[in-house]
């Protein structure tokens, strides 16, 4: 296999190669205007390439040599694992990877003395909506949508729309008023759980 040029060897034969054009316009008495605009030409992209060998490829370090914080809340409601850490009504939850990209996340609900949970699919379509629908749970139907909406200066707007319906029988009548408390007090809870993060 044939070695590959160093750059300083590319360098040489092509100043070789310009020295014996130089040559060739003086034997033949050519214009030497185009070997002299060849030659300014290899000099300033020398001078150019030293100059930015010079510089500090990562020039915020000079300013902080901390790793910066970013509030990503897509990642903050996508971790479903997490949410016994931050939501008080939620002893337990778990998040199912599924083949498609999707995932199936189950959430348990204690809450004044009513115990329940519920299943959604859940589709991220990064990094703006994370997309729900119910899979098992006291419902008739549910579907949901997280949107997140990103702002100036580092900021994000989170807004959550529902649409449910409870299952008839008494377990639907139960869980109605604990579950409509929940949900209103949804993004409040998620940005309390950001501000303890990355604040």
């Amino acid at each position: 296999m044939a070695k590959r040029a160093s750059s300083e060897e590319l360098k040489q034969a092509f100043e070789e190669h310009l020295e014996l054009h130089r040559l060739d316009c003086l034997s033949s008495h050519r214009n030497l205007e185009a070997y002299e605009f060849v030659r300014r030409f290899l000099a300033d992209v020398q001078a150019a390439a030293d100059s930015i060998a010079t510089l500090n490829p990562r020039p915020g370090l000079e300013v902080s040599s901390e790793d910066p914080k970013y509030v990503v809340p897509d990642l903050l409601v996508e971790r479903v694992d997490d949410y016994p850490e931050f939501l008080p009504w939620c002893p337990a939850s778990r998040a199912r990877p599924l083949s498609d990209g999707s995932v199936e996340a189950t959430i348990e609900i204690a809450f004044h003395g009513v115990r329940s949970r519920f299943t959604t699919r859940n589709v991220h379509l990064v990094p703006s909506e994370i997309r729900m629908t119910l899979v098992d749970g006291p419902f008739r139907s549910l579907s949901g949508r997280w949107h997140f909406l990103e702002l100036p200066e580092q900021s994000c707007k989170v807004s959550l729309h529902l649409q449910y319906q409870f299952a008839v029988g008494p377990l639907g009548r139960l869980i109605a008023p604990v579950f409509e408390s929940i949900a209103g007090s949804l993004i409040d809870a998620f940005a309390r759980r950001a501000e303890s993060l990355y604040a």
